[in-house]
This record gives structure tokens, sequence and C-alpha cells, in this order.
């Protein structure tokens, strides 16, 4: 399989046409923070409620 990546900051509407089809893509961005991610508040019961929902999968995490 083909897995689309791009850089962000990407347009907002480029953005969302290309997720719309909920393919698998890699987003390269300095911080998850800059996607709206608000990782700060997610635990188990948080992430127990959203199973499913997304795949998320950090490949590298700098600091």
């Amino acid at each position: 399989m083909d897995i689309e990546r791009f850089t962000h900051p990407l347009p907002l509407p480029e953005f969302y046409l290309r997720y719309a089809e909920r393919r698998p893509l890699i987003v390269r961005s300095e911080s998850l923070a800059q996607l709206g991610w608000r990782t700060h508040l997610w635990d188990d019961d948080y992430l127990d409620y959203k199973a499913g929902a997304h795949t998320v999968l950090v490949l590298k995490r700098s600091r």
C-alpha cells in the first residue's frame, strides 16, 4: 500500500480534501500541538473512549 506523506502546515482545505477519504497518511510536523492534538489531555480513559476512532502512530518524537 502506498502511504501519502506531506509536510505540515498544509492549507486547511487541502488537508481535509486529502484526509476526508480516511486513507492512511504520514504527517510531518514540528509538534503534535501544531495539529491541534491536545496530547496533554490524553489519559487511559480517554484513549479507551476513542479506541477505533483514529489510528495514530508516532514514528519519532523530537524534543
